[in-house]
Order: C-alpha cells, then sequence, then structure tokens
C-alpha cells in the first residue's frame, strides 16, 4: 500500500469519527449517561489523532498525484491549506474531549459544560 492509498483510507477517520462522536454525545447528553459522553470523547480523541496521520501522510500523497493530468500544483496548494485548519480544528477538539474525558470521570460539577463546550468546539470545525 502506497502512503497515496494510506492517506486516502486514513482521511475518512477524523471526518466520520467526529460526526459520529457529535451524534454519541448528543446521545449522551440527551441521555445523561456520563458512559456515551465518555465513547463521545474517546472517538474525537481518535479522529484527533487520525487527523494527525492523514496529514503526516498528505506529502506522500501529493508527490503519487503530482504528475496526474488535471491536477495543478494550485488546487494541491488549497488542499495543504485546508487541511492545515482541519488538523488544528480537529487537535483542538481532541483535546478538548481530553479535558471533558478527565472532568466527566472524576465527576467534577463542570461536567456538563465541558461536554457542551466539546460540542460547541465540533460546531465551530465541521463547519470547515
Amino acid at each position: 500500500m502506497s502512503q497515496a492509498h494510506l492517506h486516502l483510507v486514513i482521511t475518512h477517520l477524523p471526518i466520520f469519527g467526529s460526526i459520529l462522536g457529535a451524534i454519541v454525545l448528543g446521545y449522551g447528553l440527551l441521555s445523561k449517561s456520563d458512559q456515551t459522553k465518555i465513547a463521545a470523547y474517546f472517538l474525537f480523541i481518535i479522529s484527533g489523532i487520525g487527523a494527525g496521520i492523514a496529514y503526516l501522510t498528505g506529502e506522500g500523497a501529493e508527490e503519487a498525484v503530482e504528475d496526474v493530468l488535471g491536477v495543478s500544483e494550485n488546487m494541491i496548494k488549497q488542499h495543504e491549506d485546508f487541511a492545515m485548519i482541519a488538523l488544528v480544528g480537529l487537535i483542538v477538539l481532541g483535546a478538548a474531549s481530553l479535558v471533558a474525558l478527565i472532568v466527566t470521570h472524576k465527576k467534577m460539577a463542570l461536567a456538563k459544560a465541558a461536554a457542551f463546550a466539546v460540542l460547541f468546539i465540533y460546531s465551530s470545525v465541521s463547519r470547515w
């Protein structure tokens, strides 16, 4: 498997993982289930890690497609710029989820606020 293939496979993890995480977190808030919220936080953390891996494999994928007819240098540059924004957003989401995971696990008073903060960060990141 080349880096281009790995990049294409890994790229879908943060996208679908974060969408699934938002659905699970929403359900966890509605059902008031700490275990469900914790599962959502893990999905967001894994999505952040997946975004990092996808970003790191992007250079190999670029080398594989830069000579393909119809792929311009400008298009690759736009893709790289978007990938950096998405990477930063998903890292922030993963870090916030890690904090929310700890707060929820320790049953601190901030647990509900942390869950809503994570949901807000997700909604901000998902707009990109």
